[in-house]
């Protein structure tokens, strides 16, 4: 019996990825910081490959597709239950269509795992950084959780030092429309080195 094609199992995949993301949303002990954030465990798919393209590549049928997944853990998730409830979900959809997976999927971690990581609001980098801006900005600062691989957790978690990320105004993070507002990058470059001569006790 000849194997199904990759196309329909691509497609019956992407159909159910979905319900991936929901149980993410639905089972992540969601951290103080990202309450108000809309995807606080974004499921993402950032790549897809199967069989090449343009007139270069032979019209066929493609035997092999790829598909590249970007998946966000929270600050205290363990990463052995984070896969866990990947690998079920995804035991559970290719069991329901063995038809499509008589061979289950290969799946590889090809970067290093990057754990959340976070630190309380009231240590005093925060403190001191969101009083400068408020000097600067003349507005209270934004302060939550920011969905995105970072290797911020080094310095929490190994070094034991207290640390946060700082930026201009922007959106639609990794996505090709991602933009930043020109006004407040100004706005950050004069706050940053304003707190660094408070915090070094430069000035009073």
């Amino acid at each position: 019996k000849a194997s199904p094609p990759v196309t329909e199992q691509l497609q019956y995949f992407l159909s159910k990825l979905p319900e991936f993301a929901q149980r993410r949303k639905a089972t992540a002990p969601i951290h103080k910081l990202y309450q108000a954030s809309s995807d606080p465990v974004p499921v993402w798919v950032l790549k897809v490959n199967a069989g090449g393209w343009g007139t270069h590549v032979p019209m066929t049928i493609p035997q092999v597709c790829r598909i590249e997944l970007y998946w966000q853990q929270m600050p205290g998730e363990e990463l052995g239950a984070v896969d866990r409830e990947f690998f079920n979900w995804l035991d559970e959809i290719t069991a329901y269509r063995s038809d499509l997976f008589s061979i289950k999927p290969e799946v590889t971690f090809p970067i290093v795992w990057l754990p959340g990581s976070a630190i309380d609001q009231t240590e005093p980098i925060v403190s001191q950084l969101a009083q400068t801006f408020q000097a600067v900005a003349g507005q209270i600062p934004h302060i939550q959780g920011f969905g995105a691989p970072c290797d911020l957790f080094v310095l929490h978690q190994h070094f034991h030092t207290p640390a946060l990320l700082f930026g201009p105004v922007g959106g639609n993070t990794h996505q090709p429309d991602e933009w930043v507002d020109l006004d407040s990058v100004q706005t950050v470059m004069e706050t940053i080195a304003q707190f660094i001569c408070h915090w070094c006790e430069l000035v009073e």
